[in-house]
Parts: structure tokens; sequence; C-alpha cells
């Protein structure tokens, strides 16, 4: 067996003697270890990659035990002169390890990107969100200072506006200082979803509210479909820097790709086969996590149907392309209007029902939730979970009984109490 083998049939030994149990896997993203875990392998042997890269990545994954978020980070084009990172990264891990963050830098495989990505582990994102803002503030396009003039103007009363318009940075800025807008751009830390945020006075909101309104109503009678302003906290404004482990593969140069793609035709190992079906699938209600999910009063119950609404074309396509989430049709959301709900899929479980497949899905009952339109675009028709919630099936009370025979049992499964409400009601 090879040196690089060798951690995913450990992951395989402990999850088999309870060390890992299958629903912490899929939790923390079994697909994601998998496939940054494979492309760094896969790198290695087509001689890409130096060993040491699987040997750091495979110490922090025994460390962090598989729970990291993957971060996209931006960089200045004058921190990295002739695409040069080594000082800048070394000024960042100090400042990293000084902090106590425990973190693993990926190798940077799409130089022109302007970015590298870091897997930070979960229970240190408190401490790597003040690392982040105050790196944010030091990456701050017309002047480093620029977002601390602005808070000490306003005596911190200033709030962060994502606004569509990603195509017209400049047109906006010129419209803001037409306006009089106290504002300040912030760093785009998800290039190509179309959005870009500012941090603005709250004194000035009501005359960017007002800007946005009639910038809409003239792109509307140019045949546009503009989304609105939305509304951002400090850690939504970092969490769009968030990358999935597909993302990241998906990011990096053709050269890489094909490199990859050399092994990936060789055939994939056991052990790989066994990762890969994890986290891949919404697990049994009959897991533990469902009770969990199951008496949190935060969260709502959505009944989904597979024939009606994950088989159709909509759902199918998206799923495809994401394996790490859940991907469904929307009850009464048809033809040009459809619109499909993404879950992630650790939120989603299985229910025996020997009438026909279905799952239950628990979204946050007072967090926008995630959906999206026909062009994939992020709508934001439901202000929350509840409202959500409403367009999903009502049922009668003796149906509801009916339905509610597998998730009791479920529930019963791991010794928890259940409540009398069905699956599909919120509390």
């Amino acid at each position: 067996m090879s040196e690089t083998d060798q951690v995913m049939n450990e992951m395989m030994m402990q999850i088999q003697r309870g060390q890992y149990s299958m629903n912490m896997i899929a939790r923390n993203g079994a697909t994601a270890v998998l496939q940054i875990y494979q492309l760094i392998c896969r790198l290695h042997r087509e001689h890409v990659l130096k060993g040491g890269e699987v040997r750091r990545f495979e110490q922090f994954l025994r460390a962090s035990g598989g729970n990291y978020d993957i971060i996209h980070i931006p960089y200045r084009l004058t921190d990295a002169p002739d695409g040069q990172l080594d000082q800048f990264l070394k000024k960042v891990k100090s400042d990293l390890d000084r902090m106590g963050i425990r973190y693993h830098i990926l190798p940077d495989l799409n130089v022109k990107d302007q970015a590298f990505q870091i897997c930070v582990y979960q229970k240190d994102r408190q401490k790597f969100g003040a690392f982040f803002n105050a790196y944010l503030d030091q990456q701050l396009s017309g002047g480093e200072s620029r977002q601390k003039d602005l808070l000490s103007l306003t005596d911190k009363r200033a709030s962060i506006l994502s606004i569509p318009g990603e195509d017209r940075i400049r047109q906006i800025e010129e419209d803001f200082q037409s306006l009089r807008v106290n504002y300040s751009l912030l760093p785009d830390l998800h290039v190509g979803d179309g959005q870009v945020q500012f941090l603005v006075a709250d004194t000035d909101l009501s005359k960017v509210r007002h800007w946005y309104n009639l910038l809409k109503d003239e792109l509307l009678r140019a045949g546009q479909k503009p989304e609105e302003i939305r509304d951002m906290t400090v850690s939504q404004y970092q969490d769009t820097a968030k990358r999935s482990a597909e993302e990241y593969v998906n990011s990096i140069d053709p050269k890489y790709q094909a490199a990859a793609a050399s092994y990936e035709r060789a055939g994939k190992g056991s052990v790989e086969q066994q990762l890969e079906r994890l986290g891949r699938k919404p697990l049994p209600a009959e897991n533990p996590e469902f009770a969990r999910y199951f008496l949190d009063n935060s969260y709502v119950r959505l009944s989904i149907d597979a024939d009606t609404l994950i088989a159709g074309q909509q759902a199918t396509a998206y799923q495809e392309r994401d394996r790490e989430h859940f991907y469904c049709r929307i009850p009464g959301r048809y033809g040009e209007n459809e619109a499909t709900l993404k879950v992630p899929m650790q939120q989603v479980f299985s229910v025996g029902d020997s009438e026909r497949e279905r799952y239950i899905a628990f979204i946050s009952r007072d967090e926008r939730p995630e959906v999206l339109d026909r062009k994939g675009n992020w709508i934001t028709d439901y202000k929350d979970g509840a409202a959500l919630f409403r367009s999903f099936d009502q049922v009668t009370e003796t149906f509801r009984e009916r339905r509610m025979e597998p998730v009791k049992k479920a529930v019963e499964a791991v010794g928890k109490v259940v409540p009398k409400a069905p699956p599909v009601m919120a509390r």
C-alpha cells in the first residue's frame, strides 16, 4: 500500500471502530475531504506537487478530523510581485500562528485568480473571523484606512449592502460620489457571483435604496430582471469567501486539471470509492442527527416528495453539479416561475414510506433560504424559512398521522421523545 493511500484506509478503519460516525463524516463534508485529498495525491503522483504538500495536508486532516472550511482569500498585485507569494504568505502564516488558528494553506493552482485558498479548522472560525476582518481592511481599494475612517466618522453606524452590479462598479462609485454617499468598497470575495459589497453610513442608506430603485426601473425598461439589494452582517459577508471542494477543484488551471484527469482514467481504489459514497446522499431518518434537528425549534421541516419535486430537469441538473447540497423544486413554481431550493445535504433525511420516496429537509426558521431561479440566480422571494414553509404541502389530519409513522419510528430508534407535531409543520 502506498503512503498516500494510508490516511484513507485509516479513516475507513476509524469509521468501522466507531471513532468516526457516518453522520459525522457526512456532516463534516466527506466529499470535501475526498476531493481535496484526491487532487493533491493525484498531482503528487503526476510530479506536479512535491511530497511535502501531501504530508502537510494529511497532518491537517488527522488533526481536524475533516472539520474545516475552505476560504478564498484575495490579495493585491503589490503583495505578490511577479506572482511570487512566498514572502506574503509567510506574513499571513505568522499572523495565523500568533492567534493560535489551526489551518492549512492549499497549493495555489491558479495564479491568475489573484487569490489563495486556506482550510480553516471549524472550531477556530471565530478567531479566524477577527484575522480576516483585519486582513480585508488592509486590502481595501481606495486606501487602507478607508473602512476605519468611515466607522470612526459615523461612530460605527454603518451597514454592509450587497448590490447586484459586479459589472458596473465604476458607475456605482461615480453615482455615490455625486450623491455624496459616505461609503467604502469592500474586497470582492466571490468574483463572478454578480454581487459587489459596500460599507455604507447608516444615514445614507435611504439615499442608496432610492438610487437603486431608480436604477432598477431603468434596467426593467431595458428588459433586464435586476435582483434586490441585500443587507449583510460581517459574518455573512465573510461567508461569501467560503468555497466548496468542488469549486476549488474546478477553479484550478486547465493544465493541472489535465494532470489530475490522467490519474482519474486509471480508476479509483476501493477506499476512494467507499469514501466517495459518503455525504453524497441524504442520511436515513433513523440516524441520530435526525432527532437533533427534529427537536430543534430553530428549524422548520419540509416534506419533499421525490417524484414531484426532485425528478424535474432543473433540480436534477443542479444536483449533478453539486453533490454537497440537496435540490428540490418549490411547490407551485412552474415554467418560467420555477424556483429551486438548495439545502446542505446533512440537513436532509430519507424517510421510509411504503407509498413513495420522500425526504424531510430542515431549514433555519429565521434565516433567508437559498433559492435559485431557472437561470441559477439567487432570488429573495422568501424572507425566511417560515415563509418558505407555507409553500410546501399542507395535509389533512388523517394523512398527517399516516405520514408521521415512519418519522416516529426513526426518532424512537435513537431514544428520543417524539413531539406530536407532523414532520411538515412549523412550530
